[in-house]
């Protein structure tokens, strides 16, 4: 599967004084991990902003190699005038629909981005992911200091089953038996992905 990446999350990947640095690379090796045929895509605009923020840095050539390397480059052209209607229309930034529409021309799965106005925006057909959401589907959680740490299936499989206890508690009858299928699709897919 494609995943697409806002730049936020490479240069989360590369500085480790960035407050989402182990988290994204914590997301990339669990993504590279259950996903075998996985792509990690980019656009080229986030190699000349990358580039830039690596100069200042001094550390431009060898990560933007590596990240040319590892990455698939997008180089999206037909996109940029519906994503000047959809920026407008939304009040959105150009350049970000730019790179969410690429992520769609692109067909991936997911654009994964830490760009919380973004996030919330209701006008893409692609799914919209931070690392957070991501890392708690595969069963982490924050612990008191901010790391993610690993549930146990046992702790996951409990919280699913309280969650379901409660909504069967305030069902009606006729609900009940959907609410109890849907908790045996989560406890299913629990299985599958942990």
């Amino acid at each position: 599967m494609r995943y697409f990446l806002d730049t936020n999350i490479i240069l989360d990947f590369v500085f480790d004084s960035r407050k989402n640095h182990r988290g994204s690379r914590l997301m990339i090796k669990e993504i590279s991990i259950r996903d075998t045929k996985k792509e990690f895509w980019i656009d080229r605009d986030s190699i000349s902003t990358i580039d830039y923020i690596l100069r200042k840095e001094h550390m431009r050539t060898e990560v933007v190699r590596e990240i040319i390397k590892n990455f698939k480059i997008a180089n999206s052209i037909n996109i940029l005038e519906e994503s000047i209607n959809i920026s407008q229309a939304n009040k959105l930034d150009y350049e970000d629909v730019v790179k969410v529409k690429t992520a769609e021309d692109v067909k991936a799965v997911m654009f994964i981005t830490e760009d919380k106005k973004l996030l919330k925006a209701q006008c893409f057909s692609i799914t919209l992911e931070d690392t957070n959401s991501i890392l708690i589907k595969f069963g982490y959680e924050k612990n008191l200091i901010g790391e993610f740490i690993k549930k146990t299936k046992r702790e996951l499989r409990r919280e699913i089953n309280e969650k379901y206890a409660k909504l069967i508690k305030e069902a009606d009858e006729g609900s009940v038996y959907i609410i109890m299928e849907r908790m045996q699709d989560e406890l299913k897919k629990l299985d599958e992905t942990v």
